[in-house]
């Protein structure tokens, strides 16, 4: 995935990237997720978005992040959802937030709520 630039991904499709195994996916730089659109990020697996590193969780909008479903929100870990930008949290839709976890909650600093 590196080799790739983060325009070449931006311009892969949904089906392109939903073949992506989790090493892949891991291997993306944040630059490039940074670029993924919408619907791209609501094609991929529960698998792929546990893939993801906290860089790559840091780099994703607000827009991105509200392509998520709640199944690919139950899907992330703590660490993942600690390294969420605030303006990510603070534009989480009424069924994301329902789809956080106990632990999930706990993990967001203060800062974030």
């Amino acid at each position: 995935m590196r080799a790739l630039s983060a325009a070449q991904f931006a311009a892969l499709s949904a089906d392109d990237v939903a073949t992506f195994s989790a090493p892949e996916i891991a291997a993306i730089t944040d630059k490039a997720m940074s670029r993924l659109g919408a619907e791209t990020i609501a094609a991929l697996t529960r698998d792929q978005i546990a893939a993801f590193t906290t860089a790559q969780m840091s780099a994703l909008g607000a827009a991105q992040f509200k392509a998520l479903s709640a199944g690919q929100i139950e899907a992330l870990s703590t660490a993942q959802i600690a390294a969420l930008n605030t303006s990510v949290i603070t534009n989480l839709t009424d069924d994301q937030i329902e789809a956080l976890s106990t632990k999930q909650v706990e993990a967001l600093s203060s800062a974030q709520v």
